[in-house]
This record gives structure tokens, sequence and C-alpha cells, in this order.
């Protein structure tokens, strides 16, 4: 008898086992299923129902692109930004900015600009001190500024995958050392840079994120669509287009 009931029970946490087990493969499924259904609204510009009022009124390629921005951006760890940023800077009027590759590099072109415009915050807040060891936090947050557009400048120009990811990584990493060099020696000059850097440090993020799960995304499903950054130009000898289609 005590061995029946030692098999029933074993019985009985194996079948809980595998319940749980196909619950965590549905959720993964599904949330990889999801995924995939907002890259390709991205990637085919679904313009979605407009809430607003001042987006009803927009042109149809205009609403496209927003709505291509509002997908993109859903995946990043700061889509508000994410989302205002690039509303700001795109060009409305052309339908290149509903394609991925362009909103990504204008994420990138969003994260230098923002990066240039405070790369001078550190001198400036160098004269408000005399403690030696935040002078020299502060004066190593513009070496680390200068990398980090560098960097990101890298990433703009680079037409390989690892590379680009690379490069973002290394900026936000650049970054974050800019504030830890600060905070273990001063907690107040460190509160000044986080708040200077706040937009700089998210568009980063944001970038890194789209290279990530939206770039990444299309290579390994092999989409037909910027081969060259894909790591699969064609060779100058392949005329253009129906000697590229035959290949």
């Amino acid at each position: 008898m005590d061995s029946m009931k030692s098999f029933r029970a074993d019985e009985a946490e194996e079948q809980a086992y595998r319940r749980k087990t196909r619950k965590r493969v549905i959720i993964i499924i599904i949330s990889t299923i999801l995924l995939v259904l907002i890259i390709v609204a991205a990637i085919l510009g679904v313009v979605l129902p407009s809430k607003t009022s001042n987006i009803s009124t927009q042109s149809p390629s205009s609403t496209s692109s927003f709505s291509s921005i509002q997908s993109i951006c859903s995946i990043t760890q700061y889509p508000k930004s994410c989302i205002s940023s690039l509303t700001s800077r795109q060009n409305p009027n052309m339908a290149s900015d509903s394609d991925p590759l362009q909103l990504f590099k204008l994420s990138l072109q969003v994260s230098i600009d923002e990066l240039s415009n405070i790369s001078s915050i550190p001198e400036s807040l160098s004269t408000q001190t005399n403690d030696i060891r935040v002078k020299n936090a502060l004066n190593d947050c513009n070496l680390l500024f200068s990398n980090a557009i560098e960097q990101l400048n890298d990433s703009l120009s680079s037409t390989k995958l690892d590379d680009i990811r690379t490069w973002i990584s290394a900026a936000l990493t650049n970054q974050e050392t800019c504030l830890d060099n600060i905070g273990s020696v001063s907690v107040e000059f460190r509160g000044l840079m986080q708040t200077a850097m706040a937009n700089s440090t998210e568009y980063t993020s944001n970038s890194l994120s789209i290279a990530t799960k939206v770039l990444k995304l299309l290579q390994n499903f092999n989409l037909p669509i910027h081969r060259k950054l894909l790591g699969e130009e064609f060779p100058s000898w392949v005329s253009a287009p129906k000697g590229r289609k035959l290949l």
C-alpha cells in the first residue's frame, strides 16, 4: 500500500510539473508571436487607428510613419522618450520614415545630438567645486562622452549588425561609467549629472533595443531588406535589379 501511495504521489507531482512546463512553453510562444507581430507591423507600416484628433488629420504617409514609430518604440525600455524623440525629428512627407532601418538610424542620430548637447556640462560643473576628486571624475566624463559620441558615430556608419550592437553597448557603458565615477566621490554631483544625462542614456538604450530586438529579428528571419546592414551586400559585378533577383 505504501508503495502504491508513493507511486500515485510521484505521478501527481509529474503531472503537475508537466502542466507548469506546458504553461511556460505557451507563454514563451505567445510572447515570441507578439514580438514578431509588432515588428512585422512596423516593417509593413501598418496604419493603426488613431486615438487623437491631430493624428487623424495627417496624411496617410505621416500616419503610417507615426504607427511605425509606435511599433518600433514599443519594444524599447523607454517607449515614451523613444516616440517623442523620433516624431520630433522625422520628416512626415517621406515614406522612408516608416522603414525600421531609417528609424533606427534616426534614433542613433538623436542619441549623438543629445550627447553633444550635454558634453560641456562636466566642465561647467567642475567650476562649482574645489574637491579635486570631483573635478577628476568630471574630467573623466568629458573623455567618456567624447568616446561615446565616437562610438555612436561608428554605429551609424557601420554595415555589420554585430559591430553596431557592440559600439552602442560601449557608448551606453561609457555614460554609466561617468555616473559611477562621480557617485563614488559625490552624491550631490552624481545627482546633477544624472539629471543632465537622463535623455542621453534613455536614447542610447532605445537605440540598443531597436538594434537587438528589431534588426536582429530581421536578420534571423532572413527578410530580404537591407542586405548591406545584415552583412549580405551584393558583389559589384552583380547587375541590378535582374541580376540581384536571380542571385
